[in-house]
């Protein structure tokens, strides 16, 4: 150890560094791994969000699309009565041409409502009588419900007939849901859904609902005492909701909830008193984002909420294993690197300690603090360069590059003889001739 110590304090470093240098780089792999690892699942998580998204939306769009052809098959209704009069054969003709179970599930009835006075009741029904008489499946026309209102909106084309009989005389001013699509239409000339309702041919429990486009005696009409003026019925479809998504989604790997909240101006919360479709009410609980999405949708002045639901995986089982991949692997690595340094490490200590042993040996046995040995020794530094130095002093010449002449006397002075040479240890600074003569070969030397 030095005067002030920096001998052992360097040495300290030296050997703690090794030592602390594995579990230095073990630390720094395995923070890296859980990084990767959080890395990968949130990646993951994010394209099974992405993938929820982009099949809730393409839902939606389903529902869209479908409902957009249905709207299409309604105005083409319109346009006939718009050109002029229609009977039931040739509506059935129109209807049959559509077909509906392969093209348009969902729909129930494709028809034509009559706006008619009071005044104009008895005429209405005798005409539409003496039309369907000729047409099988019509029942009589038979308006219902009675009412008190002097202006009545009477269902009278139905097609399909079968299973829909009971539709045929329906006045759509006797009930608040189905009036309220009416006016709406009439109204504005676009095309207006119902609330949710039963329908009157309703066998079962399914919710339906109307959707309905205005028909005018008067197309120029714009203004809404001009629409309401010129107001001579609707073309209308019927529709149950359940064949609706059924039919629109064939997805195996999701569920669907379907709430009517009202109008896209004033909507409200979903609730089990506005679901209309669905097996259990999720969406007044509260939506779990991780495998939900809510939709929203707007058809004829309502406004739908639409829960998609995914029952299967998001993920693929490759991408659920990828983190866990990733923390095996490296944990593995860091396994193999930390051997590796610490096997160096120990190794590189023990090489150090040996050669400061080894050097410490030398220092000592030079310094005349450890006993001499009594056989000859060859291989040591120092005793070596003790040997070619008395060598250098025999021949005259100094080890320390300066030039010696033989035969001086002690009284040459101090430190000029072989034996005061400074260069040499305390105990050897005598003439040359003695170290080389005296007691025969010294044990730090070899044999001469």
């Amino acid at each position: 150890m030095g005067p002030d110590g920096t001998r052992d304090t360097e040495a300290s470093s030296r050997s703690v560094w090794p030592v602390a240098l594995p579990w230095i780089t073990g630390a720094v792999l395995l923070a890296l791994t859980a990084v990767l690892a959080v890395w990968a699942t949130r990646t993951v998580d994010s394209s099974a969000q992405d993938r929820l998204d982009r099949r809730a939306n393409e839902a939606r769009e389903a529902i869209d699309r479908r409902m957009q052809a249905y709207t299409e098959s309604i105005f083409g209704g319109r346009g006939m009565f718009v050109a002029g009069p229609v009977s039931r054969a040739d509506w059935r003709e129109f209807v049959g041409a559509l077909e509906l179970d392969d093209r348009y599930p969902g729909i129930q009835v494709i028809g034509h409502a009559t706006r008619v006075d009071a005044d104009g009741l008895d005429d209405l029904v005798a005409a539409v009588d003496a039309d369907a008489s000729g047409v099988d499946g019509y029942p009589a026309f038979v308006p219902h419900p009675r009412t008190d209102d002097d202006t009545k909106v009477l269902i009278d084309y139905v097609e399909p007939t079968t299973g829909n009989e009971a539709a045929f005389g329906l006045d759509f001013f006797s009930e608040a849901n189905r009036r309220a699509a009416v006016e709406l239409t009439r109204d504005t000339g676009q095309v207006a859904t119902t609330a949710p309702i039963v329908l009157v041919q309703e066998t079962g429990s399914q919710s339906g609902f109307l959707v309905m486009v205005a028909i005018y005696d008067d197309p120029t009409a714009s203004t809404v005492e001009e629409r309401r003026a010129a107001f001579s019925g609707v073309s209308y479809a019927a529709f149950r909701m359940g064949d609706l998504v059924e039919g629109v989604l064939e997805d195996a790997d999701a569920r669907l909830e379907v709430y009517d909240v009202g109008t896209p101006d004033d909507p409200v919360p979903a609730s089990i008193d506005n679901q209309t479709y669905g097996d259990r009410a999720t969406v007044p609980d509260g939506v779990d984002d991780a495998d939900s999405r809510l939709l929203r949708y707007d058809i004829g002045g309502r406004r739908w909420a639409i829960l998609y639901q995914a029952v299967e995986p998001l993920t693929t089982p490759f991408e659920r294993a990828t983190p866990w991949v990733i923390v095996v692997v490296g944990l593995i690595i860091t396994t193999l690197i930390v051997m590796g340094l610490w096997s160096m490490s120990t190794a590189r200590i023990r090489a150090v300690r040996l050669a400061e042993s080894m050097t410490k040996d030398v220092d000592q046995r030079a310094a005349g603090l450890l006993p001499r040995r009594s056989g000859p020794r060859t291989g040591g530094g120092g005793s070596q360069r003790l040997l070619a130095a008395g060598r250098q002093l025999a021949r005259g010449v100094d080890p320390r590059g300066r030039g010696h002449r033989r035969g001086r006397s002690v009284a040459d002075g101090p430190g000029r003889t072989g034996g005061d040479d400074p260069g040499l240890p305390e105990p050897h600074r005598q003439r040359p001739e003695v170290l080389l003569t005296r007691g025969g070969p010294h044990p730090w030397h070899g044999n001469p």
